[in-house]
């Protein structure tokens, strides 16, 4: 938790516990491919920072991007975006 230097490898975006909670159970419902980039849909069970579980949609941007990883250049996957719905 909150350790954004781990985080920076494969995400630009954080999920912070403490404002939208902390995702307990996910399931993979759809993802769509175009290129470089691809969205994946997930059906979330959030605990809020309340203590309440929360039912969402969650949808997950990524892009390929590179990056140097000890001299060797490699194309992974970054989750660049996400945008949260009530069920």
């Amino acid at each position: 938790m909150r350790d954004l230097t781990a985080l920076q490898r494969f995400s630009t975006i954080t999920f912070e516990p403490l404002q939208q909670g902390i995702v307990t159970e996910f399931d993979i419902v759809k993802v769509t491919e175009e290129g470089e980039a691809k969205t994946v849909t997930v059906s979330a069970d959030v605990k809020r920072p309340d203590g309440q579980m929360v039912p969402e949609t969650l949808v997950v941007m990524m892009e390929r991007r590179a990056r140097v990883d000890g001299g060797e250049t490699r194309r992974d996957w970054m989750i660049t975006g996400l945008l949260e719905k009530p069920r």
